[in-house]
C-alpha cells in the first residue's frame, strides 16, 4: 500500500480506499473503524492546529465533518484538550453526505460566513456543491496541487495560514470561483 493511500482518491473514505485494493468496501470500512476505536493511543494533532482553532473559535463556530466516526473525533478533541472549541461534530455515523451536512450548517447559520476547511478533493467538492468557501490544507491527505485543481478557493500551506485566509474569505462577498 502507498505511504499516502488516500492521495489520489476522489473521495477520501475507507470505502473508496477499499475499492482501489479490490476488497468489500462496507466490510473494510467496518474493520478500519473498529480497529481505530480499539486503539489505546490517539492520533497526534498537527503542530499549530490547536492554537489556530483557539483563535478561530473566538469569531467563528467550528464544526467538524469527517469520514471517521463522531466518537473517534470527540475522543481526539478531548485527548488534545480542544473539545470546547468545537460546536458540532458530524462523522460518518451522522446520516447525510458532506454536502448535505454543509447545507444544514449553512442553513443553521443563515447569513453568517461558512467555509469548508479540508484536506481532500471530496471536501472541496462538497463546499462547491453547498456554495460555501473551500479552503484546502496542504498538510493532509491530498496535495495542494490536487486541491487547487479541484477548485479550492484558497490553500493553507501551514496551519497559521488559516487565520489570514478565513478572515480574507469572510470579508469578501462571494466565493472566489
Amino acid at each position: 500500500m502507498p505511504e499516502k493511500p488516500f492521495a489520489e482518491l476522489e473521495a477520501v473514505t475507507y470505502e473508496a480506499l477499499a475499492a482501489t485494493i479490490s476488497v468489500d468496501p462496507e466490510r473494510f470500512a467496518g474493520l478500519v473503524c473498529g480497529a481505530l476505536e480499539a486503539r489505546t493511543t490517539c492520533a497526534p494533532i498537527f503542530f499549530g492546529v490547536a492554537d489556530i482553532m483557539m483563535e478561530l473559535s473566538r469569531d467563528f463556530d467550528i464544526a467538524i465533518l469527517s469520514a471517521s466516526d463522531s466518537d473517534l473525533i470527540n475522543d481526539f478533541l478531548i485527548t488534545h484538550g480542544i473539545w470546547h472549541l468545537v460546536k458540532c461534530v458530524m462523522g460518518r455515523d451522522v446520516p447525510g453526505s458532506k454536502t448535505e451536512k454543509l447545507l444544514a450548517l449553512k442553513s443553521a447559520h443563515d447569513g453568517k460566513f461558512v467555509a469548508m476547511i479540508g484536506d481532500g478533493v471530496s471536501d472541496v467538492a462538497a463546499a462547491l456543491h453547498a456554495d460555501v468557501r473551500a479552503v484546502g490544507v496542504a498538510w493532509g491527505w491530498q496535495s495542494a496541487r490536487r486541491l487547487r485543481a479541484s477548485g479550492a478557493d484558497a490553500i493553507a500551506m501551514v496551519p497559521a495560514d488559516l487565520l489570514d485566509l478565513i478572515v480574507v474569505q469572510e470579508l469578501t462577498e462571494a466565493p472566489t470561483r
